[in-house]
């Protein structure tokens, strides 16, 4: 019972394994496709800037199985395309394509996509110098063409870039320098007399004293006399 559950459980599996590559077949690498990016920030649509294409790598079959290699210009640089999701493998790339002046093909962003059209099956590498303003340019990557999604090949993309769009830092506002203003000298109230009732009194002090003066011993004077 043990040895038939495990032949039953082999077979199934063997079964699955079939139908999966029966459905993904082979890639039609003469049929062309398209590829759309779109180009997002928290919900809005990017416009101005540019994306350019190049077509890095070719669709081939080796013992029933289908990867890629590198374009003829390319190869023969010490690259390898094992590992496609290498962020490493895309910024040499794009310093090849333009010390070797590999042509591409750019296009600009309108209304958040770059359309890509009449694309031949390949490894495509994206790069971006002109960036949507208020950005900063994306890192190159990687895309192939088809792509196999649930087991078939898809010749017409929507995807977005791989790495994540970033807004320029904002730099703060100068503002220009207050001048300060110079303080005024407090004004003090007036306390006391005015300088002018002065001299005024002193003469009606020496009359008063005077008058006293006379009152009091020029009268006694006169009655002794």
């Amino acid at each position: 019972m043990k040895r038939l559950t495990i032949a039953l459980i082999a077979l199934c599996l063997l079964f699955s394994v079939t139908i999966h590559v029966h459905a993904a077949g082979r890639p039609d690498v003469t049929r062309t496709g398209s590829l759309t990016l779109t180009m997002e920030w928290e919900g809005e649509k990017l416009s101005g800037g540019t994306l350019t294409i190049y077509r890095v790598g070719d669709i081939v079959g080796r013992n029933g199985f289908w990867h890629f290699v590198l374009t003829p210009e390319l190869q023969g640089m010490g690259l390898s395309l094992e590992d496609l999701e290498d962020p490493n493998l895309a910024r040499e790339l794009a310093g090849l394509v333009k010390d070797l002046e590999i042509p591409g093909t750019t296009v600009e962003i309108t209304d958040g996509k770059a359309v890509f059209p009449d694309l031949i099956g390949g490894l495509y590498l994206i790069t971006q110098e002109d960036a949507c303003e208020g950005f900063s340019p994306i890192n190159p990557f990687l895309i192939s063409l088809p792509r196999l999604v649930n087991g078939l090949y898809v010749y017409d993309l929507t995807a977005q870039p791989k790495v994540s769009l970033e807004p320029l830092p904002t730099e703060p506002t100068e503002t220009e320098p207050t001048t300060p203003t110079t303080p005024t000298e407090p004004v003090l109230p007036q306390t006391g007399q005015l300088n002018w009732p002065v001299p005024v009194m002193s003469v009606a002090g020496a009359a008063l004293f005077a008058l006293g003066w006379y009152l009091c011993f020029g009268k006694k004077n006169a009655h002794e006399a």
